[in-house]
């Protein structure tokens, strides 16, 4: 395994670009001035890391380096930006009490109901009859569809888009186009609002 204590020439070349990138990172409002410093030993560990990789013959160094770089910021910029992984959005949990002063008042999870839960996710909560209706009407969606049409309905039910096309082995713009008649059919019969 390569050494990654030795500092090289080429390691200053990218240091500067380090710098410069880092630079435009705290200029561009992602990241604060105090974390110039983190940003570029963040930037220097991912290049020394995969320094190692670098081929003189496919290609210059500079290249390499703001392709192992530009991914390094993609990675923080994603990381940054992924809100619902951050703490510090939850400022209370469910077992907290709704009234600080009462000693054993009424926590916050109580407060919530399973219709209030469904609405949140976007869940419809329909009643046993309208569900009975709803699989009919489904059905008869599904027997106007040609058999390509039905499986890739059917697929879609439980798979993404490019889940579904991978497994039908076809390409994306296929399924795509495949779409626009199945579509067509739930429209008609005012099943779109469940597409």
């Amino acid at each position: 395994m390569e050494d990654h204590r030795k500092w090289t020439a080429n390691d200053e070349k990218v240091a500067r670009i380090v710098r410069l990138k880092a630079n435009r990172l705290v200029k561009s409002a992602e990241f604060a001035a105090t974390e110039r410093q983190d940003v570029e030993q963040e930037l220097i560990l991912r290049w020394l890391t995969r320094r190692g990789r670098f081929d003189a013959a496919r290609g210059r160094l500079e290249t390499f380096a703001d392709v192992i770089l530009n991914n390094a910021i993609r990675t923080m910029l994603e990381a940054r930006r992924a809100g619902k992984r951050d703490e510090r959005l939850c400022i209370y949990t469910l077992d907290d009490s709704i009234d600080k002063q009462a000693e054993r008042g009424m926590t916050r999870h109580e407060t919530y109901n399973q219709d209030d839960y469904f609405q949140a996710m976007g869940v419809r909560k329909c009643p046993p009859e309208e569900l009975y209706d709803l699989r009919l009407d489904v059905g008869q969606a599904l027997r106007r569809l040609s058999p390509r049409q039905r499986e890739l309905a059917q697929r879609l039910m439980n798979q993404t888009v490019s889940e579904a096309a991978r497994s039908m082995k076809i390409s994306r713009t296929t399924l795509y186009a495949w779409l626009k008649p199945i579509r067509e059919v739930f429209t008609e019969l005012e099943l779109d609002g469940y597409l």
